[in-house]
């Protein structure tokens, strides 16, 4: 086998998250160092640029001359993707990989507008290697690729991995924590000098948001590492990197309870004393809540998206307004932080619904509010529902944040961040827990949603 060079890049355009980045869009590619650990084991020479904390990609192209780009490309940076295919022919690179969702979901959108030789639609850690391997992909699961005559062929995606304890732990020695030093999410508040990791403990989510593309990837059945595993990792973590921040980023962190309590157990018993946060659904009980929180967890982030029955039954969110009542509740009597996580601008969503999110807001007193503005992603049930009416949509206008928004959700989206933000519960609890980092932070990003 030919040892390659491989440089994986995370793409990035000031239209993903804007003046966002500055409070907590800056997040170590988890993605990428899992397929790279993969490659080195495969005895691959290869480097990383994460444009996110500004990496000059076409520098290292230049520096680094791999034979092999490997492109994160989400579906809002297909232009800039494509500008980086078009430098890297220039400089010598004969191999063009896109992989993340807007691969899976658009596979010959990244052959046509990006311009690669294939898409990997299925976990790269898997398929990587094989296309390395083979000059003929004929017979390669889980990609779509152009072969010699121009045609675009579609080889089915590839079993999922089953068993997540055989990968190789991330290749965290490739990136530079320092340039993630600082705040890691929003809720989450860190010195300027302490690093931080994400560590992902199961893949796949099986409930069917209507809004969520995330499953077209890592599929509908969730693969569980095993909490022994998972703590292997943090000591490596803890010990060999030094970093004592952890944010998991299971899409639902606490859907097997039993598994939680026993990994809180495993990082108690081995006194890691980590600091972590997690997303999870608003089923909480609080015996869990009461052994994350002995175990370091002093965030959670609870997808609400609405105040609204209606709305969350539309968008197939599988909770009730009472059970989010039922966690903030819950979360307050434990003593750990909360952000509440909305949407506005969901298909149906009326003045009504959005008034009751506000109303939902203030009786839950979340310590932290995010909101975006909805977005039919490419792979989610509404945007394959409706292909004809975003035909005309540009890649770029994809963002949960910025690009094309009626008024109305602007002016919603303003509403409820302001409302909450200068809030006097919010303002209350915020001089009860003051220190100047917090407040650095909450300065930081409301100068970067006035720039929004």
């Amino acid at each position: 086998m030919n040892r390659r060079k491989v440089l994986f890049i995370y793409c990035y355009s000031p239209a993903t998250l804007g003046s966002l980045k500055k409070v907590g869009g800056s997040h170590p590619p988890i993605g990428l160092l899992y397929p790279a650990a993969m490659l080195e084991k495969e005895g691959h020479e290869v480097r990383i640029s994460d444009e996110l904390v500004g990496d000059d990609s076409e520098k290292i192209i230049q520096e680094f001359r791999p034979d092999v780009l490997c492109l994160s490309v989400n579906t809002i940076n297909v232009p800039r993707a494509k500008s980086l295919v078009d430098f890297g022919k220039q400089h010598g690179a004969t191999l063009f990989i896109a992989g993340g969702a807007h691969a899976t979901s658009e596979p010959e959108s990244c052959i046509k507008d990006v311009g690669v030789n294939a898409s990997v639609i299925s976990e790269g850690e898997a398929v990587l290697p094989d296309l390395l391997r083979n000059d003929d992909w004929v017979n390669v699961k889980g990609v779509v690729y152009k072969n010699e005559e121009g045609n675009i062929i579609n080889n089915g995606k590839r079993s999922l991995i089953q068993d997540l304890d055989s990968l190789p732990f991330p290749a965290r020695h490739l990136i530079d924590f320092k340039k993630y030093a600082g705040t890691a999410l929003f809720g989450r508040f860190l010195r300027k000098d302490e690093q931080w990791t994400p560590v992902i403990t199961s893949r796949g989510c099986p409930f069917l948001c209507t809004f969520c593309a995330n499953w077209q990837v890592m599929g509908r059945n969730t693969r569980d590492r095993s909490p022994e595993n998972v703590v292997e990792e943090l000591k490596e973590i803890k010990y060999k990197y030094g970093i004592s921040v952890v944010d998991f980023l299971d899409d639902t962190f606490t859907l097997r309870p039993a598994r939680i309590k026993k990994l809180c157990e495993l990082i108690i018993k081995e006194k890691l004393n980590i600091r972590w946060s997690c997303q999870t659904r608003v089923t909480l009980t609080k015996d869990l809540v009461q052994i994350m929180k002995d175990a370091g967890c002093d965030l959670i982030m609870l997808g609400i998206e609405s105040g609204s029955n209606k709305v969350l039954r539309a968008i197939k969110k599988g909770i009730n307004i009472d059970m989010v009542k039922s966690a903030f509740k819950i979360c307050r009597e434990v003593g750990i932080r909360t952000k509440a996580l909305f949407m506005v601008g969901t298909p149906g969503e009326e003045s009504e619904d959005f008034e009751m999110s506000v109303k939902l807001l203030k009786d839950i007193k979340p310590d932290y509010l995010w909101v975006s503005k909805f977005t039919p992603l490419p792979g989610s049930e509404y945007y394959e529902k409706n292909r004809e009416e975003l035909k005309d949509m540009k890649w770029e206008d994809y963002n949960y944040f910025f690009g094309k928004k009626a008024d109305v959700v602007n002016k919603r989206h303003k509403k409820m961040i302001r409302g909450f933000y200068l809030s006097p519960t919010f303002l209350i609890n915020f001089l009860k827990r003051f220190t100047f980092l917090e407040l650095i932070y909450l300065f930081k990003m409301f100068t970067s949603f006035r720039k929004m």
